[in-house]
């Protein structure tokens, strides 16, 4: 298991969450969802060759960067994972992660399965869950209905997520976003639990130990 830096205020470890999905099961609401109820929770920004979507923001939703300069990322082993998704790339730089680390944050991975699966394998502790649409037509309804890509790009999609849906026995939860609202609150309840494992509350529990008073 990794060490990780622990929270100063809160006396909790730094922990990896990761969360997966196939494109349109709504993972990204889900984990921006998680952020609002838990600012201790920071995301990973993933770098990526893809272009800017409208509202895009680099350094908040990816750092955006050209083919030239993933490749020398690449070969100087800047990545924990990195992957090919629709044509384009996406990485998780050790800096980014180590940053976070470092400050005692809880990083969270919004990344598909093939980063999801590479994080897990270099940190195990790592807690996972995977993110299913109710069905396949829902899926489909959802990628058609967002309008942010060509026909071509959508078949795509739809084709890959068909495999990537059978990804889901990697990780340790997974939820069927069928219902937003019971979705996130399952998330929430996740979080929320594993922040109380005995192993995150050693400084809240010495807290309260040192309250006692001394037997004379």
């Amino acid at each position: 298991m990794t060490e990780h830096s622990p929270n100063e205020e809160t006396g909790h470890l730094g922990r990896l969450f990761v969360i997966s999905a196939p494109s349109g099961a709504g993972k990204t609401t889900l984990a921006h969802s998680l952020m609002r109820k838990h600012p201790d929770l920071q995301i990973s920004v993933s770098h990526t060759t893809r272009s800017p979507r409208p509202g895009d923001k680099d350094g908040i939703d990816y750092h955006f960067v050209d083919n030239p300069t993933f490749d020398a990322m690449i070969e100087s082993g800047d990545f924990l994972e990195w992957a090919h998704v629709h044509q384009n790339r996406y990485g998780t730089s050790h800096k980014e992660v180590n940053r976070l680390l470092a400050a005692g944050a809880n990083v969270l991975f919004d990344v598909d399965y093939q980063g999801g699966i590479a994080i897990l394998k270099a940190h195990p502790e790592a807690i996972s869950v995977f993110i299913l649409p109710p069905s396949y037509a829902e899926l489909e309804t959802r990628i058609r209905r967002r309008g942010t890509d060509s026909a071509e790009i959508i078949e795509k999609r739809l084709s890959i997520a068909k495999h990537e849906m059978q990804q889901y026995g990697h990780y340790k939860y997974t939820i069927v976003n069928d219902h937003l609202e019971e979705a996130i609150a399952t998330l929430n309840g996740i979080y929320v639990a594993h922040q109380h494992l005995t192993e995150s509350m050693h400084g809240r529990a010495r807290a309260v130990l040192g309250s006692v008073p001394a037997t004379s």
